[in-house]
């Protein structure tokens, strides 16, 4: 599955990956301040995306959250795997709008001079990049066992 991907600014203290995050992000403690942003980039897209409004949501929702956290325990969902949404039956990352927001949001973390960069969606082979780091756009995530939708 690819996913959008900020890079290195994902290793930072405040920003995370966008869309598919580990579930120590997502479901985590609300004073995190990487979930705040996550759920801050999920509010901004709602405008656009209104499936991000409903995930958004579900940040408010602490007894959903704590029924959601128990089922992720339950089938032995770690920390560190990384998970996302399904709203109606559909992951986010692949509702068909996804591709064109991001394509618009992401500029906001680029250097200036790459703003305007334009390229096809990368290769990725093993979940590793095929393509030099200025180039990438998305990730893939390896699979459905090991990343888990919500």
């Amino acid at each position: 599955m690819l996913c959008p991907d900020i890079g290195s600014l994902a290793n930072g203290k405040d920003k995370c990956n966008i869309l598919v995050e580990k579930k120590q992000i997502v479901m985590g403690n609300a004073d995190n301040i990487k979930k705040q942003f996550f759920y801050q980039v999920l509010k901004e897209g709602s405008t656009t995306i209104p499936e991000f409004g409903i995930c958004e949501d579900l940040n408010y929702q602490k007894s959903e959250t704590k029924n959601i956290i128990e089922e992720m325990e339950r089938y032995k969902i770690k920390d560190a795997d990384r998970v996302s949404f399904m709203v109606g039956g559909r992951r986010i990352v692949e509702l068909s709008e996804v591709k064109k927001w991001w394509e618009d949001y992401r500029v906001r973390f680029q250097k200036t001079e790459e703003k305007y960069r334009t390229g096809e969606l990368p290769e990725y082979a093993a979940g590793k990049r095929s393509t030099t780091g200025k180039e990438r756009k998305w990730r893939k995530i390896n699979s459905i066992n090991q990343d888990s939708q919500l």
